[in-house]
C-alpha cells in the first residue's frame, strides 16, 4: 500500500493559533481519494527524520557529481534512501 506524506494547509487565527485551512484540507482529501492514496498521521519526530534524510540524500547527490566517492559514502546514501522508503511503504 502506497502512502504519501501530505503537509496540510494551515491558516493563522487572529489569536495566532494555527488551524487547518478547510479549503486546502478538502482539496487534499479529494485528490487523495482520486489517486487512491492512503493518508496517515505522522509524528513531528518522523517528519524531522525524513526531512533530514532527504537533505542528506540531496547533499550527497550534489557533492558526488564530479568526484569519486567511497563505498561507505555510497552505502550511507542507500541507507538514508531505504529509511525514507520504509517510512513511505512501511516495514
Amino acid at each position: 500500500m502506497l502512502t504519501y506524506f501530505v503537509v496540510q494547509g494551515f491558516q493563522r487565527t487572529k489569536k495566532g493559533v494555527l488551524v487547518a485551512d478547510p479549503a486546502v484540507e478538502a482539496m487534499i482529501l479529494q485528490e487523495s481519494e482520486r489517486l487512491g492514496v492512503t493518508r496517515r498521521a505522522i509524528s513531528d519526530e518522523e517528519i524531522v527524520e525524513v526531512v533530514a534524510r532527504l537533505g542528506k540524500i540531496l547533499r550527497a547527490s550534489a557533492e558526488n557529481r564530479a568526484e569519486l566517492s567511497t563505498v561507505g559514502a555510497g552505502l550511507d546514501l542507500v541507507r538514508h534512501y531505504l529509511a525514507v522508503e520504509r517510512s513511505r511503504f512501511g516495514e
